[in-house]
């Protein structure tokens, strides 16, 4: 047998033994669990999660239930089910061969005498039975042995009604020095050799068909112990009598699956009747004084152990104290001429302590004759340094603990002070105002008040002082001045920034300047022709352009309404006439400018045009036809383009139907197709008419 002590596992598995160390408990402590609402701890024995079955094969499931509070065995009510074949046994260990082919969700539910609970699932798949096939059943998987030893290997056939095998054949792996067997139970075999061998069964039938299944063995000439280490508590512990400790422990597999575990405590404990044989046995109470060595011991298939063990020692005297410093509870900065409010403690709370004292750091100037509680309350530092404060307790026995905290102080910063607007020094021009804004912030207190000035550059200061915000300075005379933002903290210290601010007079407002860009010219069209879109652009010399607008000829009929930008919506002129077009723009300081276009409307009427077949809307089914007719005139001119177009979707081509009889049309796809027939006349000027048509299928 094999102890191992976690100072002799490498150093790949020492760092990560330590990662799962610092996860768990190993602090003596009263067990936490409540037996009456503690949960059950639930796991599936059998099968193995994600285990592979064919159809009729008989599978044993196995369930345990472990207490949370004491991972005792327990639990009075069992419920199994699938999620394909629904309710399957109400025993904790039952076998069937009768689940359905799938992939099957195996739900348990296990319920102690007490109504505690716990549920585990696990994933189990069937697959079809092969109408011919083979399986080996013994060794059902992959396996591991020492040599020397010994199986006997079995395996179950699958062959159809009225078939006969006529061979079989085990092989036991090539270089394992075992015979070939011709016997459908070879019987007991044993591997002498160490290495990797594929034992295969192959079976054949009178028809001449074949089918195997291997299972690989690997065959070990010696073993590597499986790695364990207590984790809970990870050092040896000392507790007081009556508490309790958090037992945990860690395992690698090595060669094999590791197959028992077993925690054994030592005699006179008061747990050496307690059978614990989990990884995390939990909360263990020790009611005697003395010093135990507790021992976790794992084996694996091969039968290979090792073990960990840690020391706890039961003292019969309370638990020390430690003191500790709960206000401040960490090293702080403060001002000069600040206070702080001291406050102290011990752990455990129930631990007699019989004396107290702080100590300021001499330093400090701050006396501590008088500071022998628990909480001294406020004390104030009135020198600058780095002073490091104590705080001791000590109980009857002697025994002492000290908490201790570093208090810097520092002399009184200036606030922080910001002109964000303007951010930069700036030029305006005589008579316009600047908007004022800026941040102050104090690094050690708080910003008590804020102040704007300004002035002449040589000359005194002004307050600027304003019933609203924004905070506006409007500034008449041309010069150089300056603006400054002050703030000053809860202690006094002041802080400053300042901005340039040069005013200078403004120069002549020069007009902003439009061009229409389209048309260019002035331009003749006929009424009801396409429709129009005006485009143009415009700027300003000396400042920026804040309106524009357009306007379309007194009588022309044509809105300006909402056309406010470069380019206008498209136009469309139906009275005759010359109109002029005026696009006007104004600048940031009132003056305009406009530029013009004619357009000249010749007299054209709109042609007319109309559907006569069909009369309205239709509803057809898919494969129908539908005469179209359509008529259309001009009173002034002559129709010079027609056009057909039968809906999108319809699938109907209509690129050649431009004649006022396009004939019939077949509809071969459903849907609801607008049907439109458009004519232009000799002058550009276009109309139409349209229906729906309705194609069910």
């Amino acid at each position: 047998m094999l102890f191992l002590r976690k100072i002799s596992l490498p150093w790949f598995l020492l760092a990560a033994l330590s990662l799962f160390a610092g996860s768990c408990r190993d602090t003596p402590r009263d067990n936490p669990f409540d037996p009456q609402s503690a949960v059950l701890l639930v796991s599936v024995n059998s099968p193995a999660d994600s285990s592979v079955f064919f159809r009729g094969d008989t599978i044993s499931f196995r369930v345990s239930a472990l207490r949370g509070f004491d991972n005792q065995l327990s639990g009075k009510e069992f419920l199994w089910s699938s999620d394909i074949a629904g309710f399957l046994s109400s025993r904790s260990d039952f076998s069937t061969d009768s689940l359905p082919a799938g992939t099957h969700r195996i739900t348990v539910s296990a319920i102690d005498e007490a109504g505690r609970r716990g549920t585990a699932v696990i994933k189990v798949t069937v697959l079809p039975t092969p109408e011919f096939g083979v399986r080996i059943k013994i060794p059902p998987a992959d396996t591991i042995m020492l040599v020397g030893s010994s199986l006997q290997p079995e395996a179950r056939e699958y062959v159809p009604a009225g078939s006969r095998i006529i061979g079989r054949l085990w092989r036991f792996g090539e270089g394992s020095g075992i015979p070939n067997s011709a016997l459908a139970y070879p019987g007991t075999v044993v591997w002498d050799r160490a290495g990797s061998f594929l034992l295969v069964y192959q079976i054949v039938d009178e028809l001449g068909r074949t089918a195997a299944d291997s299972i690989l063995v690997t065959v070990l000439a010696e073993s590597v112990p499986p790695i364990v280490a207590i984790v809970s508590p990870s050092v040896d512990t000392t507790l007081t009598v009556g508490d309790s400790v958090f037992f945990e422990a860690l395992e690698i597999k090595t060669t094999a699956r590791i197959m028992h575990r077993d925690w054994v405590y030592p005699s006179g404990s008061g747990l050496e009747s307690q059978i614990d044989k989990v990884l995390v046995p939990g909360w263990r109470h020790f009611a005697s004084p003395g010093t135990f060595l507790v021992v976790f011991r794992a084996t694996d298939a091969l039968g290979v152990s090792s073990a960990d063990t840690v020391t706890v020692t039961v003292s019969d005297l309370p638990p020390a104290p430690k003191a500790v410093i709960l206000s401040v509870s960490d090293d702080t900065t403060i001002t000069r001429g600040d206070s702080i409010r001291f406050e102290g403690g011990h752990t455990p709370s129930e631990t007699v302590v019989i004396s107290r004292r702080w100590i300021y750091d001499q330093a400090s100037g701050i006396p501590a004759s008088q500071d022998t509680v628990d909480i001294p309350g406020w004390r104030k530092f009135n020198l600058i340094g780095e002073f490091r404060i104590f705080f001791t307790v000590n109980d009857r026995w002697g025994r002492s603990s000290s908490d201790t905290l570093t208090v810097r102080v520092v002399e009184n910063r200036p606030p922080l002070v910001e002109i964000t607007r303007p951010s930069t020094d700036t030029t305006i021009y005589a008579g316009d105002s600047l908007v004022l804004a800026g941040t102050a912030f104090d690094p050690d207190g708080i910003v008590d008040s804020t102040v704007w000035y300004f002035g002449i550059v040589g000359g005194s200061r002004q307050k600027i002082t304003s019933p609203r915000l924004p905070l506006y300075l409007t500034l008449s005379s041309p010069g150089e001045y300056r603006v400054y933002y002050s703030a000053t903290d809860n202690r006094q210290a002041r802080g400053e920034d300042t901005v340039s601010v040069q005013v200078v007079i403004r120069p002549v407002n020069q007009p902003p300047l439009a061009s229409i860009l389209n048309p260019s010219a002035d331009t003749t069209i006929a009424a009801w022709t396409p429709p129009l879109v005006f485009m143009a652009t415009d700027s300003d010399p000396d400042g920026t352009v804040v309106t524009r607008s357009w306007s379309f000829g007194l009588g022309s009929g044509v809105s300006s309404a909402g056309e406010d930008r470069f380019v206008t919506s498209p136009k469309t002129f139906t009275l005759s006439g010359s109109f002029m077009v005026v696009y006007t723009v104004t600048d940031n300081r009132g003056a305009t400018g406009r530029d013009s276009v004619r357009v000249t409307v010749l007299p054209n009427s709109r042609p007319s045009a109309q559907i006569i077949s069909l009369l309205g809307d239709a509803t057809i089914a898919v494969g129908d036809s539908l005469l179209f007719i359509g008529i259309d005139s001009d009173q002034d001119g002559q129709i010079v383009s027609r056009a057909w177009n039968y809906g999108a979707g319809s699938g109907i081509d209509a690129a050649a139907d431009t004649v006022n009889v396009p004939g019939y049309r077949t509809f071969h796809l459903p849907g609801t197709f607008n049907v439109t027939f458009k004519v232009i006349d000799n002058k550009g000027a276009a109309n139409g008419d349209s229906l729906n048509v309705t194609v069910n299928p």
